[in-house]
């Protein structure tokens, strides 16, 4: 990184917000007002937080980024989480692009060794308070055979009240491809929180020629190590509303996708804890929840004049309208492999 006292010099524009509007049909709701005013997305991280990475974001790109809280759901020490903040800065970014309107978002950062069911219960306690966070969006994921059947069960429980009482939940599904467990393990396998019945799986795409969003999406996939993840073998049940794509197995993921090529994302700024920056092009999957996470965003503000509505679980009524309605409503990825 380049030192504290040198400012990291703005990389040109490439447009991004008003791309990522026009290719998930955006337009018309932001123009009539709907950009997620109202609306608060909590998001658990495992990684710092940096406002001043945000701010270099701002200026650099005239973009508006969300106003941030962050919240340490244990007390573990500054080590555990290293210096750098960048997943968390794409994850915020990637929101803000989608729901420049937004009116917060809640950060829970949490130490990585520790069950995610800590941060989301966290999370899940806030949002039932008046304002609280209509949507729980997580990055963070975990080879499925690595946890403890209890440890499922437990977060289950609460992604199932977290539906109940309508906070929708959105699960980036990994950047291992099929193989959620590698590299130690190169078998197909998922990855969890997002091979849960009970949230939505947001899969990685590219576009067919690097940078143009215009040109449409592939699955992305940066062979040899890195690919959107996604997988037919979950250990947790295959849900009801996926018994009509006619595939037998667990769990599908993922259930819908969204750009995470970091040729096409293009650079943020990253940030040490020490305050030095420097503009680097990253992406992944874990730009994919937080990304779908601001467009529904945008959804919620159009349901209610107040800004109060709440869906839950979205993936009855989008596999039910994918099967009634097909290529009106969704653009299906079948290029590419992942």
């Amino acid at each position: 990184p380049a030192p504290a006292s040198s400012a990291a010099a703005c990389p040109p524009a490439k447009g991004l917000a008003d791309s990522l509007k026009e290719t998930y049909g955006l337009s018309a709701l932001q123009s009539a007002g709907n950009t997620g005013k109202g609306v608060r997305i909590a998001m658990l991280e495992v990684a710092p937080t940096s406002q001043q990475a945000l701010d270099l974001y701002t200026s650099c790109f005239n973009a508006t980024i969300a106003p941030v809280t962050v919240t340490m759901v244990d007390d573990s020490p500054a080590s555990v989480f290293g210096d750098v903040a960048q997943e968390s800065t794409l994850d915020i970014i990637a929101a803000s692009l989608m729901a420049p309107g937004l009116d917060g978002i809640d950060v829970y950062q949490f130490n990585p060794f520790s069950p995610i069911v800590f941060p989301f219960a966290k999370a899940l306690a806030s949002a039932y308070a008046p304002g609280g966070a209509q949507i729980i969006s997580t990055s963070v994921g975990f080879c499925e055979t690595d946890l403890t059947e209890q440890a499922v069960a437990l977060n289950e429980w609460l992604l199932m009240t977290a539906a109940a009482i309508g906070v929708t939940v959105v699960a980036s599904s990994g950047d291992t491809g099929s193989s959620a467990c590698a590299p130690v393990n190169n078998d197909q396998s998922s990855q969890y929180p997002s091979s849960s019945p009970n949230v939505l799986s947001v899969g990685g795409t590219q576009s067919n020629t690097a940078g143009d969003l215009a040109s449409g999406q592939q699955v992305w996939n940066s062979s040899p190590n890195y690919a959107g993840g996604g997988s037919t073998v979950s250990s947790l049940p295959q849900p009801g509303y996926q018994t009509s794509l006619g595939i037998s197995g667990g769990r599908i993921t993922p259930d819908v996708a969204f750009l995470s090529a970091p040729a096409d994302f293009g650079p943020i700024p990253v940030c040490t804890t020490a305050g030095s920056c420097q503009f680097t092009v990253v992406g992944g999957t874990s730009a994919t929840a937080p990304g779908v996470a601001g467009g529904i965003a945008n959804v919620l503000q159009s349901l209610s004049s107040s800004s109060s509505a709440r869906i839950g679980l979205p993936n009855w009524a989008l596999y039910a309208t994918a099967t009634t309605t097909g290529s009106t409503n969704f653009t299906d990825i079948t290029v590419g492999t992942n």
